[in-house]
């Protein structure tokens, strides 16, 4: 399954978008849980030993570039105007 979710760790618009430089952590991969109508009766049972089962998610970290020089100016300019 493919996640479009990111979450960031700081920085950003207040609107949830990470900011220049700051470090987003981006689902790839997540295991679902077991279909629940294989248990109508719940878990653990005869086919599965045990109730729990694994939350698994494979991510990618990486760091959102930096704004170049003219887009920083840009909005210095833009923060000044208001």
């Amino acid at each position: 399954m493919d996640c479009s979710e990111e979450a960031s760790s700081g920085g950003g618009d207040g609107q949830g978008q990470p900011g220049p430089g700051a470090l987003v952590l981006h689902p790839l991969r997540v295991l679902l849980p077991p279909d629940s109508t294989r248990f109508p009766l719940g878990m653990p049972n005869s086919r599965w030993a045990s109730d729990h089962v694994s939350l698994v998610c494979d991510f990618r970290l990486f760091m959102q570039p930096p704004l170049p020089p003219q887009a920083l100016s840009a909005s210095h300019e833009q923060q000044e105007g208001l």
